[in-house]
């Protein structure tokens, strides 16, 4: 944790490190007391090999030849859950949120302005997108909907920031790494464009409301890492389906689900009642962004 990076903007004083660096792992693994493990039958490595061509035929690919009859359930329960590979890769983990958090989110969604039904291919729901992405531009901007919709945008950004913040905790934990690479984009964003991520240390959100019934079957090609997924509402059923990994996760409102959505293709099953979600993500051009910035910045460097 220390030698990736992931803590440095903890900025605790150099004397208290080694002291709240114990505090913080004794914290996390007293959350995750009884947590339990699912294996995949395939592996992450399987999984970045699967994702090369078209995003269709990968799609198709997944679901080949596959009885979703057959797939395993995860239940939903108050214990931590991660799925791994046979090397202990995680690619899925799921734990409980704070009440006073999703209530703070379904208040805040709710007093939106409406949203249009333009989920696209991935079903007819209303949608819509807060984030800072880069597609087909050569620099970050904020997406449409939330300049469009300025300054409730904002104003639901700020209300929830106690919750992105709680599961950006959480990525810290399950994903050192990936953390560090999100994080990475922050002070150039600032310093070039003015813009910061807009969910804790993901760039941005979907906001998807008023889904009730199945969703079709995508891959989120775009994104990097780790989605974070935080459904709510009054339903039954809507399990997250993992096509690759022939999983089913139950998720009920108060769980957040972190997997890898560029890499497992995934669909909501059939739900009885009305579900509504968030997604949060980091797209992967806004990324690649960030290391060109790096790579000026160490050309700077060697110059100086």
């Amino acid at each position: 944790m220390m030698d990736s990076g992931a803590m440095d903007d903890k900025n605790w004083k150099k004397e208290e490190v080694k002291h709240r660096m114990k505090q913080y792992i004794k914290l996390w693994e007293k959350m995750q007391k009884d947590m339990t493990y699912t294996t995949s039958p395939v592996s992450y490595v399987e999984l970045k090999e699967q994702k090369m061509g078209r995003r269709k035929e990968v799609v198709e690919g997944a679901k080949e030849e596959r009885d979703i009859n057959t797939f395993t359930v995860i239940n939903s329960h108050e214990n931590h859950h991660a799925i791994i590979d046979e090397r202990g890769e995680i690619l899925g983990y799921r734990y409980r949120i704070k009440l006073e958090h999703l209530e703070t989110l379904e208040e805040t969604t709710a007093a939106l302005p409406p949203a249009k039904v333009n989920a696209g291919n991935r079903g007819d729901y209303p949608t819509r997108h807060y984030s800072v992405w880069r597609d087909y531009s050569p620099i970050p901007y904020a997406s449409a909907d939330y300049r469009r919709e300025l300054p409730a945008s904002k104003e639901w950004c700020d209300k929830n920031k106690k919750l992105f913040d709680y599961l950006s905790d959480g990525l810290r934990n399950i994903s050192p790494m990936t953390y560090v690479r999100y994080k990475g984009a922050e002070p150039y964003l600032q310093a070039r464009h003015n813009l910061h991520p807009l969910c804790g240390v993901w760039l941005g959100v979907a906001i998807n409301q008023v889904v009730t019934g199945s969703t079709s079957t995508h891959l989120d090609f775009g994104d990097s890492g780790y989605n974070c997924v935080v459904p709510w509402g009054r339903y039954n059923g809507g399990g997250l389906v993992l096509w690759q990994l022939e999983m089913i996760v139950e998720l009920k409102p108060s769980d957040a689900f972190f997997f890898m959505g560029s890499l497992i293709a995934h669909n909501i099953g059939e739900i009885q009642g009305v579900r509504n979600s968030i997604d949060l993500f980091c797209h992967t051009n806004v990324l690649s962004w960030k290391d060109m910035c790096d790579e000026e910045r160490r050309g700077e460097k060697l110059n100086e």
